[in-house]
């Protein structure tokens, strides 16, 4: 019968001590049942759902082939440290690093692993202006802004920009990038 080892406990166990995951290369959770349930007995206890998720998304988004982000994180061969694998460590560092449940987790350096050195909190409106797609900044945005009060047409500026008509003037009436 084939086996493998707990990440957790460190034990070698039959794989049916394991819950199956299809996102995984074997098939099998790296945690066995009996981690797995004391896990997430503690989660409840700690009361912070959104941080698990946050975890788990960044697992999943790294891991899960079958996910939809993967091709932007695991396909790119983003992968998150060895120690937050296990969340008690991942928890401890959040908590020390400023988490609360209205910020985000963000990478510093958007081509670097999830990892203490390269990761902090945020709001989600910073993280969504640091995105590999985001096409503006904020030094673009005044430059727009400039150009604007200098009377040129928005039609022009979205055409130097390569941005739509509708992004400068909703800059222009401060409705996006305010």
């Amino acid at each position: 019968m084939r086996s493998k080892t707990c990440f957790t406990c460190k034990e070698y166990k039959k794989l049916d001590d394991f819950y199956k995951n299809r996102c995984l290369k074997d098939g099998y959770l790296g945690v066995c049942k009996n981690c797995d349930k004391n896990r997430r007995k503690q989660w409840r206890k700690t009361n912070h759902g959104r941080l698990w998720r946050t975890w788990e998304g960044m697992k999943a988004r790294c891991y899960c082939r079958t996910h939809t982000r993967y091709s932007d994180y695991g396909g790119r061969s983003i992968t998150i440290c060895e120690e937050w694998l296990n969340f008690n460590t991942f928890y401890q560092w959040a908590i020390n690093n400023n988490w609360s449940s209205n910020l985000e987790i963000d990478r510093i350096n958007n081509d670097g692993n999830y990892e203490p050195q390269n990761c902090r909190f945020i709001t989600t409106k910073e993280n969504t202006r640091n995105r590999r797609t985001t096409i503006l900044n904020q030094i673009k945005v005044r430059i727009i802004k400039r150009c604007l009060e200098l009377k040129m047409k928005q039609k022009d500026v979205a055409k130097i920009f390569s941005i739509i008509q509708n992004h400068v003037s909703r800059i222009k009436t401060g409705k996006r990038w305010a």
